[in-house]
């Protein structure tokens, strides 16, 4: 039963007052808890904790329970999630994944600080969230989910002056850097999982210390909060993150002296897949400024996980596994000695390696993985061979087994453990004695005991005193502790004086052997239930307790098996003080005798409902004694008070509602013994049997018996949830029929019959009935309906009249009703629109059931068929076309509809025959009808008269020199048009690019052959080049086109700007000569004035 007792410590002999109290409480593992408040750690049970690994708990000064936390959840002092204690970024797979740091200067603020398990399967999904992140505690099915990140070292703060005291988590998960941010492996993981604390140097503030990968970053909380830039320190060695999340594992830990830090390492490794060698490190720690320093390795190829130091400082411990085995070692290093490292002795071996935790008591508490205590060093100051280790003292499971111990234990400030004081003895009148838990550096110390009635006695000045409290209560103890440097501290803690308890005298218990092919003169139990209230009298809050002869606990009294004779000791121990405690023994001796056999229970029924009822006791004897003879069996309530048989007439009603335990005696007249055996009066409420509606079979022949009755639900209905029931069947006269019915059944008296159902317990033969009644319906007689028709009102769909189906189908007949589906069974409407759309083109068959109103399972089925006519096609064309030339259009239509009628837009009839004559351009509309399987169906096609108007030019756009050659034509006209500015090729764009110079012909013409236009045009255009060296091609340079410009002027130059000839329109062109002398090849320039108002220039190359 371990607790801790955090205390606000801060550095030795510094603070003035130093309450030793904020430690007293432990909550860990699996709902394990343990007090220290009273000396010796004392069973907490209310606990609701559920983690693997770390955890942290705080009290206040008094000692009282303020919460406590996984590093997911926090939990207040009632053992419920605080206000906002949910999704903290600890894990409860963190090996320190948090600690609770009270705020300087505060009574109401503490800031809790976490760490999260820096998974590599988390990490390889990084920068998104881990779908399935390796978050969730296996004991812990209410374990909040993570957001699938490693979330590194964060800190949340709780406000403890809200909610009533309860508290509030105010805010949550700070993110505190403890890596490189432009390194993206080291943002993957963040941290470890390392994480311990200690005041500093001058009591003001606390250290906390984390470690990654080759740093060690130490934070600082004051009175002005937390300072989130820490102080970086080397720590000399590397854990690569390609080794996590293996190389996170192992605990840190600071001395209570603030000036060592001890860290273990797990794993080194660079594999995460793989378990590698870990080690250990002590360094050097400067409270004043944060800084850590000097570290050698101190163990190596190992697996350490837990480190403590002892409360002076001097002595490390290291809990750690061996390579490669399921065996651990503890080990001690002496921090005094030159080379620590050689100093290393085991004290201890185990199986497994949890961690290591200092208690306000002194003593050093080692977890035990997955089991249900603790172990102890007693006197961790020690160092060699004469330390006290104790195996598994420490019991966690007050008969409890939900209760135990996992790797971790709670983490707290660690300088709260430097000094403390421990008592012992706390019975009134003992001799209570005191110790402090570290004596190095004391000069001397004052004690007052918190007892004024004593007088001088209250006060002593010894190192080690004695103090006898002469009446039980409450106590506050104050030692005054001076240093040989002459600094004073302060330290208070209560204790409690308590009643020495009073066991009282057991008789011995004569019990009679059992019979037993491999025993003789044994017992399996005794009778026990009277022990405690016999032992305690009238006294409270007392803890009882069974011992064998040497002192093993008895956790089931009732279920002790004796041989012969056995002594057992009781002990009766203060609830609040378990070592004060008083203890008698007992005798529990076997002899020859009667033998009790089993009792089995009674029952009786309820009949009236006020849960009791008259029991016929008079087969008990018979049961407990089965064959013996001469052996006398009473019967006692369960006040231990006789019941007379005789006087009842072995008639008894119970007295205690629906369960009563009676306890049988037999007993040999000869001998001191007697067996018991308990056994239940137990009153039964009568079966229900549930109402039954009527079945309603189906009379096919009209003779009032029908062989389908469905009873297949029957018994489900009458019992309902009832269980271990047996179901009767009677017939009207009282003869049992089968049981379960026949399914079908078939009804043996004609229209109607009455079945008697009864439900029997078979416990108790109490028994309820109801009735069955069954009834015959007649099977309906229906018609099949003819096919139905109508007109295609497009792709096979219409409207059909489903006024007559019903009435073809049933006729007169009453009582009964009808369904309809589709040919895939989806149901229709019923009745059926009067104007029903089928779903099915074209066709389509409809199923139609009709059945008994009373009965379902009744029922006939036919169906019909649903006929879409399909219509001929009118094959017109959307549009046609007539000249202006022409007088009127003749079109037809099919032969194969019954009439014909043609209008025009304005409503004018045109024609009732195959075919009409179109004058007028406008809309036409052709309604046709077809008479088929007796329907006249009919359909309209709508159509446009076009007559074209005959093409005509009204202009040609043109664009020449100096811009890109092009021809528009600007028609009139509402024909289909086409163009061309040969004659011979067309197109049906009006523009034409890129078009060389010269006389063209632009034509249009409708392309239907109604009617045509052209016209003359000019496109002015220029040779680029010309080559007059008489081979008859190319010999003249002149403006193309410019024989239509007879006001025309062309002026050549040569490129220097000399005149060299002008071209009238009439004129051949340059012949490249001046003053009859050929000039050479070059770029010449011209201007041209065409006598229109264009005028343009340009240039144009001569070559020979």
């Amino acid at each position: 039963m371990k607790s801790f007792l955090l205390t606000i410590t801060l550095s030795f002999f510094i603070l003035p007052i130093f309450a030793q109290n904020e430690a007293s409480n432990w909550y860990f593992g699996g709902f394990a808890g343990l007090d220290f408040r009273n000396g010796p750690p004392m069973l907490l049970t209310g606990g609701k904790i559920q983690t693997n690994e770390g955890c942290s708990t705080i009290s206040d000064s008094e000692g009282n329970l303020l919460f406590y936390t996984n590093g997911a959840k926090v939990w207040n002092k009632n053992h419920k999630i605080m206000v906002n204690g949910n999704g903290l970024f600890g894990h409860w797979s963190s090996s320190n994944s948090s600690i609770v740091i009270p705020k300087p200067n505060s009574t109401n603020i503490y800031y809790v600080i976490t760490l999260d398990e820096p998974s590599h399967l988390t990490a390889a999904y990084y920068p998104n969230a881990d779908p399935d992140p390796r978050h969730l505690n296996p004991y812990d099915p209410t374990t909040d989910s993570d957001d699938g990140f490693n979330n590194g070292l964060n800190y949340s703060i709780i406000d403890m002056s809200l909610n009533g005291g309860e508290g509030e988590v105010i805010s949550k998960n700070n993110h505190l850097i403890t890596y490189d941010t432009a390194d993206i492996e080291q943002k993957k993981y963040k941290c470890s999982e390392k994480l311990t604390a200690v005041y500093n140097a001058d009591g003001t503030a606390i250290w906390f210390l984390t470690h990654f990968i080759d740093k060690f970053y130490v934070f600082k909380i004051d009175s002005n909060g937390i300072n989130t830039i820490p102080i970086i320190s080397p720590s000399g060695f590397t854990m690569p993150v390609n080794g996590y999340l293996n190389n996170a594992i192992g605990c840190a830990k600071f001395s209570p002296d603030g000036k060592k830090v001890a860290i273990a390492n797990t794993y080194l490794g660079h594999d995460s897949q793989k378990l590698y060698h870990g080690n250990a490190y002590l360094f050097n720690f400067d409270n004043n400024s944060g800084i850590v320093s000097s570290g050698i390795k101190i163990l190596d190829d190992n697996h350490p996980y837990g480190v403590e130091f002892s409360p002076n400082s001097q002595v490390l411990y290291i809990n750690s596994n061996r390579y490669n085995s399921f065996s651990s070692d503890l080990y001690q290093f002496d921090l005094t000695a030159a080379n620590v490292a050689n100093s290393k002795y085991r004290a201890w071996g185990a199986v497994g390696a949890g961690a290591l935790q200092l208690a306000i008591d002194g003593k050093i508490y080692i977890s035990m993985p997955d089991s249900w205590s603790l172990s102890q060093i007693l006197n961790p100051n020690i160092y060699g061979s004469n330390v006290n280790v104790t195996w598994f003292n420490i019991d966690l499971d007050g008969f409890n087994s939900s209760r135990r111990s996992t790797f971790g234990l709670p983490t707290f400030i660690q300088s709260d453990f430097e000094q403390n004081f421990t008592f012992e003895n706390l019975c009134l009148g003992s001799n209570t004695s005191f110790n402090l838990i570290n004596y190095t550096n004391v000069a001397s110390v004052q004690w007052n005991f918190g007892d004024p009635a004593s007088g001088v006695a209250n006060k002593s000045t010894d190192l080690k005193p004695v103090h006898t409290y002469n009446a039980a209560g409450e106590y506050e103890i104050t030692a005054t502790v001076i240093s040989n440097s002459g600094l004073k501290k302060i330290i208070k803690r209560k204790l409690e004086i308590t009643n020495i308890p009073k066991a009282n005298t057991i008789k011995d218990i004569y019990v009679c052997a059992e019979d037993n092919s491999s025993y003789s003169n044994w017992v399996s139990s005794f009778p026990a239930s009277h022990l405690e209230k016999e032992v305690l009298g009238d006294q409270t809050n007392m803890i009882v307790t069974y011992y064998e002869k040497y002192g093993t606990p008895i956790y089931n009294i009732g279920s002790r098996s004796i041989f012969g004779q056995e002594t057992i000791k009781v002990r009766v121990a203060s609830k609040n003080n378990p070592n004060c405690f008083d203890e008698i023994n007992f005798q529990v001796i076997v002899t020859d005798g009667a033998k009790a056999f089993p009792v089995e229970d009674i029952y009786a029924c309820d009949n009236d409902g006020d849960g009791f009822a008259s029991f016929d006791l008079s087969k008990v004897k018979e049961m407990i004694a089965g064959n013996q003879t001469g052996m006398t069996v009473t019967i006692f309530d369960q006040n231990n008070n006789l019941i007379d048989l005789s006087a009842i007439n072995n008639s008894y009603v119970n007295k205690v509602p629906l369960k009563e335990t009676l306890v049988a005696r037999i007993s040999d007249k000869n001998a001191k013994c007697y067996q018991e055996r308990n056994f239940n009066l137990l009153i039964t409420t009568k079966p229900i049997a549930n109402s039954l509606t009527t079945l309603t079979g189906c009379d096919d022949n009209n003779d009032g018996i029908s062989e389908f009755f469905d009873t297949s639900n029957v018994e489900k209905i009458v019992l309902g949830n009832q269980t271990g029931m047996k179901i009767t069947y009677f017939n009207s006269i009282g003869k049992q029929l089968p049981s379960p019915l026949p399914n079908p059944y078939t009804n043996t008296i004609a229209n109607q019959e009455n079945v008697t159902v009864r439900v029997t317990d078979t416990k108790t033969n109490c028994f309820s009935e109801t009735f069955l009644n069954l009834v015959t319906s007649s099977q309906p007689k229906i018609n099949q309906p003819v096919p139905l028709y109508t007109c295609d009102e497009g792709n096979g769909f219409g409207i059909f009249d489903t006024s007559v189906i019903e009435n073809q189908l049933i006729g007169s007949q009453k009582d009964l009703l009808v369904f309809y589906s589709d040919q895939n069974g989806n149901q229709l409407p019923s009745p059926l629109p009067l104007n029903f759309r089928n779903t099915s083109a074209w066709s389509q068959i409809i199923k139609v059931k009709v059945q008994n109103k009373l009965n379902p399972k009744c029922y006939s089925e036919t169906s019909f068929d649903l006929i879409v006519n399909e219509f001929p096609k009118i094959n017109l064309s959307n549009k046609y076309n007539l000249c202006d030339l022409e007088p009127f259009l003749t079109i037809s239509s099919s032969s194969d509809f019954d009439s014909w009628k043609w209008t025009f837009e304005n409503g004018t009839l045109i024609s009732n025959s195959i075919e009409a004559k179109l004058t007028n351009a406008g809309k036409y509309t052709l309604l046709v009808t077809k008479n088929k399987n007796g329907i006249l169906c009919d359909a309209s096609f709508t159509f446009d008269l076009i007559r074209s108007k005959l093409p005509s030019i009204e202009k040609v756009n043109t664009k020449d020199v100096p811009n890109n050659n092009s021809i528009e034509v600007v028609t009139s006209g509402d024909g289909d048009f086409e163009y061309s500015i040969d004659g011979e090729n067309y197109q049906d764009s009006k523009i034409f690019n890129n078009v060389s110079g010269g006389v063209f012909k632009v034509y249009v013409r409708d392309k239907k052959g109604c009617g045509f236009d052209n016209q003359e045009i000019v496109i002015v255009d220029y040779p680029k080049f010309f080559t007059p060296n008489n081979d008859g091609y190319n010999e003249y340079w002149h403006i193309i086109g410019i024989q239509k410009f007879p006001n025309s002027i062309t002026n050549i130059f040569d490129r220097y700007g000399k005149f060299l000839k002008k071209l009238q329109h009439s004129d051949i062109g340059w012949d490249g000569n001046f003053n009859s002398n050929p000039m050479p090849s070059s770029d010449y320039w011209f201007t041209v004035e065409l006598g229109d108002g264009r005028n343009f220039n340009g240039h144009f190359s001569l070559k020979r």
